[in-house]
């Protein structure tokens, strides 16, 4: 019986703390840790700018079929419009810094999307003003890459 009580309480307390977490981060900026699995998969698309410069855009993709909105993609693309990529102009945010970040600041990953469900996170990926995703995979020593991205979603029916 207590063990249950005990269960029972931090059970709410985890709750309580999640829900203030996600209160607060209205407008804010939002960091994802990319995690491969098999809700998520990642691809990119080559194309080149005014300067024959090749450029790479990411694209990050997350599903839940048992979800409201279905799936959600980050576009990481080196630049967000088509006039700035010609141009060579406003490119998008992309930088690298020490690995500790992750240990220091509250990151989106695949077991926070579990814990709070799909729709919360779309919900606050939505209300962020910026978003930057931190691909697992080319986590390199100490050093982490940060790319801005833009999320993209199925229109409502």
């Amino acid at each position: 019986m207590k063990t249950i009580i005990i269960t029972l309480f931090f059970s709410i307390i985890t709750n309580y703390i999640t829900a203030q977490a996600t209160d607060n981060l209205d407008n804010e900026t939002l960091f994802v840790l990319f995690e491969k699995s098999e809700s998520t998969n990642k691809s990119y698309v080559l194309s080149k700018n005014k300067k024959h410069k090749e450029i790479k855009n990411y694209l990050y993709f997350y599903t839940d079929y048992n979800s409201e909105i279905k799936f959600f993609t980050f576009d990481c693309s080196a630049y967000f419009s088509l006039d700035d990529q010609i141009n060579n102009t406003n490119p998008a945010k992309r930088f690298s810094i020490h690995k500790s970040f992750l240990e220091n600041n509250f990151i989106i990953d695949n077991s926070y999307i579990d814990k709070v469900g799909f729709d919360t996170v779309f919900e606050m990926l939505f209300k962020s003003k910026t978003i930057f995703v931190i691909d697992k995979s080319e986590i390199k020593g100490d050093k982490i890459t940060l790319r801005e991205a833009k999320l993209d979603y199925p229109p409502e029916e």
